[in-house]
């Protein structure tokens, strides 16, 4: 299989803008993008672009995004593509089972509360109305997200 881009030119597009070539006020009215390196610091992922500017200089880009908006972001553009036209291409693939995607999956739950019980929200009246949740969904949506009742705010 050949290495890939893994996120589209639509997106790349939107976070190109703060690329870097060196060239004083340069426009980067183009820029040819290579295949990235990936970091995981933390709860961060930095995917770092080399690229090469319509001026000939080479640079970078980097895109830093909280783990969970990644996935969010992955998730939205792929959908965005299957839902858009059907690939014309096609893979040859051998189903079988993969110790690191069913670890992936179970490991989810844990790492989601674990980044949930970090982040300390508190959740208002406010938050109930603008999701739109009778009061019996509230309470429900507060239990799963950790918070009991003497907790309540």
């Amino acid at each position: 299989m050949g290495v890939r881009h893994i996120l589209p030119d639509w997106v790349l597009s939107h976070f190109a803008q703060g690329a870097r070539c060196g060239t004083p006020s340069c426009d980067h009215r183009s820029l040819e993008v290579f295949c990235p390196t990936v970091r995981r610091m933390r709860v961060t992922v930095e995917i770092v672009f080399p690229c090469k500017c319509s001026c000939g200089e080479r640079g970078h880009f980097i895109i830093g995004l909280h783990i969970l908006v990644l996935g969010f972001l992955l998730a939205n553009a792929a959908f965005i593509k299957a839902s858009s036209s059907r690939s014309k291409s096609s893979m040859t693939i051998y189903p079988h089972s993969s110790d690191l995607v069913a670890k992936l999956l179970d490991d989810f739950d844990s790492v989601v509360t674990k980044y949930v019980n970090e982040i300390e929200v508190e959740l208002t009246d406010s938050d109930r109305n603008h999701l739109k949740l009778s009061e019996a969904e509230w309470e429900q949506f507060r239990r799963r997200m950790g918070y009991s009742d003497e907790e309540a705010p």
